[in-house]
């Protein structure tokens, strides 16, 4: 996990210098490369950087509540703007070929916007059974990314327990010890209970909704990394 991070920091760097050089004819596009993509990179990156200091793969203790909180916010921070990255392309487009869509028409699958992209782009974009990218979109992040959006935020699992049973006859000891303002017994009983909690580097949005639980690490970096395949393929397949 740790090298794949570094291995982000550079692939960054290299996709930065090449969107620099990148200038369109229409203003709004240029604002929309700059000022939209290229600063929700930042972002990104950021994001992930802060998650791995907080919170390395090879972290043991539980998170504290704050730490929580941190990862929380930087995780739901992270999926919007991947999210409107995704779409900033889509609003380069627009601008660019100045089709005056509206705003919830702008996206990359719309075909109006698609008529400006190569074959091999389209099938990239399009190709569910074959292609990695539309399988993710769909059956993934556009799930995460609007229960986030309308429905339930996103969340890391504050700890996980083996030992459940034990854990459920703990809290209820601990019940009856403060109904009885018996303070010594609860606090023993409370060290028992910190002892069955473990580490969970699992996030999620709902478990009514029966959410997937994802584990954080590895789903930041393949997020990245797909935004960073899309990039490529977008600007190889953008027609202008």
């Amino acid at each position: 996990m740790t090298n794949e991070f570094i291995h982000i920091n550079d692939d960054f760097n290299i996709k930065f210098i090449k969107l620099s050089s990148i200038k369109y004819t229409n203003d709004r596009a240029n604002e929309f490369l700059k000022h939209g993509f290229s600063r929700r990179l930042f972002m990104l990156l950021h994001c992930i950087t802060r998650i791995f200091q907080i919170y390395p793969p090879e972290r043991t203790k539980i998170l504290s509540r704050h730490e929580l909180l941190d990862i929380d916010a930087f995780i739901q921070t992270f999926v919007i703007n991947l999210y409107g990255a995704i779409d900033n392309l889509a609003w380069i487009v627009n601008a660019e070929k100045q089709l005056n869509l509206s705003k919830n028409k702008i996206s990359l699958y719309n075909r109006q916007i698609q008529q400006y992209f190569t074959q091999e782009f389209k099938t990239y974009l399009n190709d569910i059974q074959n292609g990695y990218f539309k399988k993710w979109y769909e059956e993934y992040f556009k799930n995460f990314r609007h229960s986030l959006g309308h429905r339930i935020p996103l969340y890391v699992l504050p700890f996980g327990v083996e030992e459940v049973e034990k854990y459920n006859e703990i809290n209820i000891e601990k019940s009856k010890a403060l109904s009885t303002f018996n303070l010594n017994k609860y606090n023993k009983l409370e060290e028992m209970e910190e002892e069955l909690k473990h580490i969970l580097p699992f996030y999620m949005h709902s478990f009514e909704e029966q959410s997937k639980t994802i584990i954080l690490h590895p789903q930041l970096i393949v997020d990245f990394k797909t935004l960073m395949e899309l990039t490529d393929n977008f600007f190889k397949g953008f027609i202008n």
